[in-house]
């Protein structure tokens, strides 16, 4: 085997690892928001808006608000703006 058919497959081995390590992160990801009812939008620590989680998928939840306006947000959005201290997570 050529040297460059070995690190094709080494770089082919490490793409494969880094889809199998964002798999399970994002299965950790999701079962954190998993039994989530409801979530309350702040801004600078004042609520501005709560919705309720109408939906979940693989990669996010549907969130419904006043008047029926529904939102999708990925889990690692939600994540982000949890750390910010944007939003407030209610079981």
């Amino acid at each position: 085997m050529s040297v460059k058919h070995m690190r094709e497959n080494e770089t082919i081995e490490r793409t494969e690892a880094r889809i199998v390590e964002a798999r399970r992160n994002r299965i950790k990801l999701a079962s954190h928001y998993i039994n989530v009812n409801t979530i309350t939008f702040l801004d600078r620590g004042h609520k501005v808006r709560s919705g309720k989680v109408v939906q979940r998928t693989n990669r996010g939840v549907m969130i419904e608000f006043r008047g029926g306006y529904k939102e999708n947000f990925f889990f690692e959005e939600l994540l982000q703006l949890e750390l910010d201290r944007e939003i407030l997570v209610v079981d």
